[in-house]
């Protein structure tokens, strides 16, 4: 939650300036992709994962909602990377 707001007090775009905390977050029509890195070759859930970064956007106040009227589409992707698990988050307007 801490690297997330951090990332988000600095993202600019052409059609939003975000601030961390913003009321209410994103109402309108969105496409989500979520990239994981695995660091490992444990098992593990996607929709799970998914879940749990949707979770942590609603809490940031990133989005005001994940039903499915704001999140149009959600792309899963999963990757290895030896060492290095992460998850990159891309939110584009509809």
């Amino acid at each position: 939650m801490l690297q997330m707001q951090s990332q988000l007090a600095v993202l600019t775009s052409h059609d939003f300036v975000f601030e961390a905390g913003q009321p209410g977050g994103i109402d309108y029509p969105i496409s989500i992709t979520l990239t994981f890195y695995h660091g490992d070759n444990v098992r593990r859930d996607s929709d799970n994962q998914a879940a749990s970064i949707m979770d942590l956007l609603q809490d940031a106040k990133v989005l005001a909602d994940d039903r499915w009227q704001i999140v149009r589409i959600l792309n899963i992707y999963n990757h290895y990377d030896k060492g290095n698990a992460r998850c990159l988050i891309e939110i584009n307007r509809l």
